[in-house]
């Protein structure tokens, strides 16, 4: 399978400035040690207490059910196309019968 950016780690799409991230501190050692963002690609959990953190932009940039619906809405869904059918189908039946009403 080819690697393509859909495929690549969070972290490491952070780190190469494709996904937007903000500084998260935690100063409880008294100094700030946020690593460049470039070094966030060499571990997934760094050692420091001030990490990069993703920041959500309105922009999905995943598959993941977190960031998408997912099955959670999958038969809402499909119950809003049926009805929507119907519905349809059925001012059909009535414009070809002579019912010329909006409703």
């Amino acid at each position: 399978m080819s690697r393509t950016d859909a495929h690549v780690p969070i972290h490491i799409r952070i780190a190469r400035g494709d996904l937007a991230a903000t500084a998260h501190h935690d100063h409880a050692s008294g100094e700030c040690d946020l690593p460049p963002r470039h070094d966030v690609a060499h571990d997934w959990r760094p050692v420091t207490r001030c990490q990069w953190r993703f920041a959500f932009t309105g922009i999905y940039v995943c598959s993941c059910e977190m960031c998408h619906e997912g099955r959670a809405h999958r038969a809402e869904r499909r119950r809003s196309r049926h009805t929507a059918t119907s519905d349809a189908r059925l001012a059909v039946r009535r414009w070809n019968t002579g019912d010329r009403t909006l409703e």
